[in-house]
């Protein structure tokens, strides 16, 4: 899915709100200086920090009709290599996935009531969160 999002370089979670809709507010991650990189006592070479600085743009993502919803560390994240998506940088659809496919194997129910539900993957740096929703999010992005 294209959305405002895509014109920054990346963006971190910053907080996950459910009360009668799901909101993710997100923090623009934005290069920093060249620095070394070490993990551990290995010199991985030079790049840029990214981080949040008070010009970082803000974005609130909302959900008002979701079926299901998780979040985990973005470290944590393996993806199935069966899934089929819009291919989104950002914010994914996706059609075919192991957490749909969870959904729909153990929460049948909902198909009575909409079946027309698709899986959301929003990516940040710092955590991924999967939706499976009724509709598109809404996606709002505001300068510093």
């Amino acid at each position: 899915m294209t959305s405002e999002l895509d014109k920054s370089h990346t963006w971190f979670l910053e907080k996950i709100e459910y009360e009668k809709f799901l909101t993710v507010q997100l923090s623009e991650g934005l290069k920093g200086g060249i620095e070394e990189i070490v993990i551990g006592d290995e010199s991985l070479g030079s790049g840029n920090k990214i981080e949040i600085k008070p010009a970082s743009k803000k974005a609130i993502i909302e959900f008002r009709e979701i079926l299901s919803w998780q979040c985990i560390d973005e470290s944590a994240t393996t993806y199935d290599k069966s899934e089929i998506s819009d291919g989104g940088k950002f914010i994914v659809t996706l059609t075919k996935a192991d957490y749909l496919d969870f959904i729909k194997n153990n929460h049948q129910w909902y198909i009575d009531i909409n079946s027309a539900v698709k899986q959301y993957r929003i990516l940040t740096e710092n955590e991924i969160i999967e939706v499976i929703a009724y509709s598109e999010p809404k996606v709002e992005v505001k300068n510093a």
